[in-house]
């Protein structure tokens, strides 16, 4: 029986394709899966992102991760290679649970898909959402016609405290009528605005980002990559008279509103390229089309020093799937 679960996900748009999956099927999984109670290892692929990848890994308990053999083969004592793989790519999920609903269930692995939806419930909800996955949601869903098993953890480590992993025979079997109507009901509703920090398991095509101090904490968290895996356009909101603060940091576009704002930016190194149709200037615009899965970073001008500051990244890394 699997009480316990360890999920990790990563977008390793930043690492060879071909390396990533040697290192995950020959080494990594096959690793843990010798490991004394871990009864499952299997590595899922994105279905809209390849460049995703998630583990999933059903334990006999989560005692198991603080047993001398799991600690052994993890964190500190992880393989060079190992190292060397989750340090270029992206973490998007680690979830360290305990199995609440239906309570000891393992993967039936009868289908090839899994949907995977993890969020961070405040403590003073944690109750209800629980009871809400445990008498309706849980037990709905697992009778929607596709559904090979439906189940439900609780972490108390990692990037979210809760996750519900869904066997499906297919990727639409989440967007058929009997599904929506088991999934979205009124005590749904209820929830909903209760779930924060949900896993985007896709990676943005492009950020917008329309408040100045974003794009330097951008440059610092991707600082060890060779390239950001999306484009940056920042939409300068300060008209003629630009704090500098705007292009210190770099920008794949910066939009202003008018030609005198383009020629402050022009002065401090940023290349115009003005459209004839619009009259509006950015820098490398055909480079740089707001097309494809955006995130927009809005913010203003607020006090709090540090703390705010921490808030800002923690809002970046989950806009950018970076943690």
């Amino acid at each position: 029986m699997a009480k316990g679960l360890l999920a990790a996900g990563f977008n390793y748009s930043m690492v060879d394709a071909g390396e990533f999956t040697d290192w995950s099927d020959t080494e990594h999984l096959p690793e843990r899966q010798r490991c004394k109670g871990f009864i499952n290892c299997v590595r899922w692929v994105g279905v809209d992102d390849p460049k995703v990848a998630i583990a999933t890994y059903d334990l006999e308990s989560h005692a198991v991760l603080h047993s001398p053999e799991y600690k052994a083969i993890a964190r500190e004592n992880l393989s060079p290679w190992s190292k060397r793989m989750t340090g270029k790519a992206q973490r998007l999920l680690r979830i360290e649970g305990e199995q609440l609903v239906p309570g000891d269930q393992v993967m039936k692995g009868a289908t090839k898909n899994l949907m995977i939806f993890a969020c961070n419930v405040k403590p003073e909800m944690q109750a209800e959402v629980r009871k809400w996955y445990a008498e309706e949601h849980i037990p709905n869903l697992s009778k929607v016609s596709g559904v090979a098993s439906a189940r439900f953890f609780s972490s108390n480590a990692g990037t979210h405290n809760h996750i519900a992993l869904y066997e499906i025979d297919k990727p639409e079997t989440c967007a058929t009528a009997e599904w929506k109507a088991a999934a979205f009901t009124d005590w749904t509703k209820k929830m909903v605005p209760h779930l924060g920090d949900v896993l985007r398991v896709t990676q943005p095509d492009c950020v917008v980002s329309t408040y100045p101090a974003y794009a330097p904490i951008i440059k610092e968290l991707f600082r060890d990559h060779a390239e950001k895996p999306f484009r940056l356009v920042t939409i300068v909101t300060d008209s003629i008279s630009v704090n500098a603060a705007w292009y210190r940091a770099p920008s794949d576009a910066f939009v202003v509103a008018n030609r005198p704002t383009a020629a402050v930016l022009g002065v401090a190194g940023v290349q115009p390229d003005i459209s004839p149709s619009t009259e509006k200037a950015g820098m490398k615009w055909d480079n740089c089309k707001l097309d494809g899965r955006i995130s927009w970073l809005l913010g203003g001008r607020t006090s709090g020093g540090r703390e705010n500051s921490l808030a800002a990244e923690q809002g970046i890394r989950r806009a950018t799937s970076l943690g």
